[in-house]
């Protein structure tokens, strides 16, 4: 497999070429950073894992051949942890737990709509961006572990040619390098000649001629490196212009990419190491930073070799002009210290820059004993290292002064006759480098937690976010870690973590408060849409006067928004009580945005599935409600057929068409329940008595009146709101009779319409209808009047009747699905328009009206 760019390529394998390529296209089109290649089997699509970089892999179940998970499996055994999505239309939990045994990154079930790919394309950004995070991890690893080998063969290196050929057999011998050389001016001419090569391909080096003067030879990494004395890298050699006099070269020998770090032996001395990579883009950021740092820890130790060479070269009774010269050297050493001290313990000679960072000076220390330099607690820590050198014994150790970190290394100093006459101790600052390695192994402990928590299946997707919180405020130092919903203008406390477990601002507000969006920080991450971070609310001229500081003292913020679907859910954020010294870092900011794209795709998935629960809940209803109310009508009709073929009478005929009018309300009813969605997409002003009116006129009155008290503009969903007043207007019209009833009022209900008589229609019924269900028993009812008037709470609308109206005990039950005060209704009238109403976010009740009809009164709209 090849290198990741930050470009995604999908390898997408399904058995269906039309809808591979179709889903192709969406996917290219949705986020332009995607490539998808395809595959119509796992064994193509294994082929295309040979010989191509990828970076997840999406695939179908059902495949000949080998199916998803057997694909999934030889994918693990081959691309290690290379993301994988089972994108399958056969959904079940045996499959999704074969799956997940497999080892899948995720599970996204086919759907006819188009936003099956925008969950698709969430969850590939999403494992693609978690892969890249622990593969960096992992080669910001490798490398500390690279430079420490080298540390420990710079230390066991004696001489300069030892620790050229330590360096070079490292760096060739590790992932993924291939061939270093060290190379230095000609002193006779403008050429580079090497000094040390190890890797595949010493020939290299016969092939080519390097320059480190202006000419084209001389332009090159390894030219430019000595010249500027700055590392200098080609991360793709083949498109280099500079490189061009050994393309064909390197292009047979298979090198992609070379980084050239300059380095200083002292004395103006000065050379080169090159490193070569056989892909491109092998040296990412840190990697080119820590090989800056390891070019000047090579020149120290290079510097020290030749300081311990000549040491050891001479004699301890030297001149004292060849003591200025050793002098001279160590004044000289970068970032470090040189002792040398006789067999008394005493330093004779001591310097290096480290000198100018510390509160000791060399003269302090010349011509006086350890003993007397250094505190009881280092004499004891460390004085047998010291004993352990004039002994000719080689040491290593770390120590602190101040707040400072060194490495230090003790060696005899041999006069010619290899006797020891005093010893040698070289002192490295090694404080960054330290601090950067807890750093990375933090970082990286972070994100591994990040990942368990949201890969834990033992956590809800609530425990999962509140412990993403928790290690969020952790990585950030901070007290707070809160998860907030976007309601209209307010931002909802969703979730709260504290590591001493109070509330936010001592549990004020507390979770599920509601607090106004435009007084949080918060605010400006959903207006930007994007991540704010600030480091000192005091020096923020907008957030220093906002409840948050002014109240709350809360003094440094970070967060960045949570999408869910496409849409801005809310944000994801983090609160400190003091004032950070600095901005937050970059790290730090992308820790967040990493933080709420996962806190979003849980969200997603718990959105998802609770979709998925009430679908299937809709078609549960539909399959109750239609075995048990068909049932009926079948009867009848078959009943009726038998008697026609039997009498011929035109009776049994009427009775027929009767139950297959019935069958058909039922059916479109059900319909209405089982395929409009529980939430409406978007909304838009319209006047209710204007929708009112032409919904009047689709609508069997049987001499009803309509009447509109007053009118108002409200936002509401067109169809829908149609379905609602259709239906409250059917059941007015149908069951509203303002004809005396012949029996008690209310005495005809029943759940469900289970008897073998005559269907009409699907609203509950509140007036008297004859033995058919036709309509008013006599010819002397008053008009059925209807109105259609606005509350006066200004939020919402009624629909009223003159008719016989809802008994007080009932008027409960009749939204009810299956409950019916007639023999011939559904039961579903009623229910579909509170299903409307839901639909919008809207209330229905039943009351009585002023004339003791029925009134029905929707509550929750927005006016315009």
């Amino acid at each position: 497999m090849g290198s990741r760019t930050e470009t995604i390529r999908v390898l997408h394998v399904d058995d269906a070429p039309a809808f591979v390529d179709m889903a192709a296209t969406f996917l290219e089109r949705e986020d332009d950073r995607i490539e998808v290649i395809t595959a119509t089997n796992a064994d193509e699509g294994l082929q295309i894992l040979d010989e191509a970089a990828i970076d997840c892999v999406v695939s179908d179940y059902d495949m000949p051949g080998l199916n998803g998970v057997e694909f999934l499996e030889r994918v693990r055994e081959t691309y290690g942890d290379c993301p994988f999505v089972l994108f399958t239309g056969k959904g079940s939990e045996e499959v999704a737990s074969e799956a997940i045994s497999a080892g899948v990154t995720d599970y996204v079930q086919k759907s006819p709509e188009s936003e099956q790919y925008e969950i698709l394309i969430n969850r590939i950004v999403n494992a693609v961006d978690a892969a890249r995070f622990r593969e960096r991890a992992a080669r910001q690893e490798h490398i500390n572990t690279l430079i420490r080998e080298i540390n420990r063969r710079l230390v066991a290196a004696e001489t300069v040619d030892d620790i050229e050929h330590a360096v070079c057999r490292t760096l060739a011998d590790a992932t993924p390098f291939r061939f270093a050389w060290i190379g230095e001016p000609d002193a006779d001419s403008p050429r580079i000649v090497p000094r040390t090569s190890v890797g595949d391909a010493d020939d290299y080096l016969d092939e080519v001629t390097l320059y480190y003067d202006d000419s084209p030879r001389g332009r090159g990494p390894g030219g430019r490196a000595i010249r500027t004395g700055e590392l200098q890298v080609a991360q793709r050699i083949r498109d280099d212009p500079t490189f061009e006099p050994w393309h064909e070269v390197a292009d047979r020998y298979g090198y992609e990419s070379v980084a050239v770090v300059p380095l200083s032996y002292g004395g103006g001395q000065t050379g080169m190491l090159a490193i070569y990579a056989g892909h491109p883009d092998a040296f990412d950021e840190i990697e080119l930073s820590v090989l800056e740092e390891l070019g000047e820890t090579i020149s120290r130790a290079l510097q020290a070799a030749e300081i311990r060479q000549r040491l050891e070269s001479r004699q301890a009774a030297e001149t004292t002009q060849t003591e200025r010269n050793y002098r001279t050297l160590i004044d000289a050493l970068p970032n470090g210290a040189i002792a040398l001290f006789d067999t008394d313990l005493h330093y004779t000679v001591v310097g290096g820059a480290v000198f100018g960072q510390l509160s000791l000076s060399p003269a302090e220390m010349e011509g006086r004993s350890l003993t007397a330099v250094h505190s009881a607690t280092f004499r004891d820590a460390y004085l047998d290292h010291y004993r352990a050198a004039l002994d000719g014994e080689r040491r290593s150790f770390e120590f602190t002064y101040g707040d400072r970190t060194f490495e230090a290394h003790v060696a005899p100093v041999r006069n010619e006759d290899g006797a020891v006459v005093g010893g040698l101790a070289m002192s490295q600052d090694v404080t960054d480098r330290i601090r950067r390695e807890d750093e990375l192994e933090r970082r990286e402990r972070v994100l591994r937690e990040m990942y368990e928590a949201v890969s834990d299946p033992s956590l809800s997707i609530t425990e999962g976010i509140q412990e993403l919180l928790r290690i969020g405020a952790d990585a950030l130092g901070v007290q707070y870690g809160v998860l907030g919903q976007i309601d209209g203008d307010d931002l909802v406390l969703e979730l709260t973590d504290r590591a001493d477990g109070r509330e936010l601002g001592d549990g004020d507000p507390a979770e599920g408060d509601a607090v106004p969006r435009d007084v949080t920080y918060c605010e400006r991450v959903v207006r930007n849409t994007e991540t704010v971070a600030v480091g000192d609310v005091s020096e923020d001229p907008e957030f220093s006067a906002r409840p948050p500081y002014t109240e709350g003292g809360f003094s440094c913020y970070v967060g960045a928004p949570v999408v869910v679907d496409g849409d801005v859910y809310g944000t994801c954020c983090f609160y400190g009580e003091d004032a950070r010294p600095a901005d937050f870092s970059e790290w730090e900011v992308t820790l967040v945005d990493l933080l709420c794209r996962w806190v979003g795709a849980a969200l997603d998935r718990r959105e998802t599935n609770a979709r998925l629960r009430a679908q299937n809940e809709r078609f549960r209803e539909f399959t109750s409600i239609v075995t048990h109310d068909l049932r009926n009508p079948l009867g009848v009709l078959g009943g009726a057929l038998e008697l026609a073929e039997m009498t011929g009478e035109k009776k049994q005929f009427d009775r027929c068409r009767r139950a297959l009018a019935r069958m058909d309300a039922l059916v479109d009813d059900l319909s209405t329940l089982t395929r409009e969605g529980a939430v409406v997409d978007g909304t838009e002003p319209l006047a209710l008595g204007r929708i009112a009116r032409e919904c009047w006129s689709t609508v069997e009155t049987d001499g009803a009146e309509l009447r509109i008290d007053d009118d108002a503009t409200i936002r509401a969903d067109e169809n829908r709101l149609r379905q609602l007043l259709e239906n409250l207007f059917r059941n007015s019209v149908e069951h509203g009779s303002t004809t005396p009833r012949s029996n008690t009022r209310g005495d005809s209900v029943e759940h469900g319409s289970t008897d073998s008589r005559p269907e009409a229609d699907d609203s509950v019924e509140h007036g008297a209808t004859n033995s058919e269900g036709s309509g008013p028993e006599t010819d002397t009812a008053d008009p059925l009047t209807i109105r259609v008037g606005t509350l006066s709470t200004d939020d919402g609308f009624y629909v009223e009747d003159n008719g016989m109206g809802i008994p007080e005990e009932r008027q409960g039950d009749v939204f009810e699905q299956g409950y019916s005060t007639a023999t011939s209704g559904t039961g579903l009238g009623l229910s579909i328009v509170e299903k409307m109403a839901a639909a919008h976010g809207w209330t229905v009740t039943v009351t009585e009206g002023r004339e003791g009809g029925a009134r029905i009164e929707v509550r929750g709209v927005e006016r315009v």
